[in-house]
């Protein structure tokens, strides 16, 4: 199980690090906290399909549960 959360978060940090350099090459006038509010509406919108902030959040209940 922590080795799938894991695997999330990285691919998270993933699309977040190619998102960042996409807008920064396309947009380069745009500041860097603008790039980050940019970068968690796509990652939101691209991760709706594949739901695995859901999956994250789900296994976050799950070990708080079994606790």
């Amino acid at each position: 199980m922590i080795n799938e959360t894991l695997k999330i978060i990285k691919n998270i940090f993933l699309k977040s690090f190619i998102f960042g350099i996409i807008i920064k090459i396309l947009f380069p006038n745009i500041p860097n906290h603008q790039i980050t509010i940019i970068i968690a509406v796509l990652i939101v919108l691209y991760d709706w399909k594949t739901s695995s902030i859901l999956k994250l959040n789900k296994q976050k209940l799950g070990i708080k549960k079994s606790k």
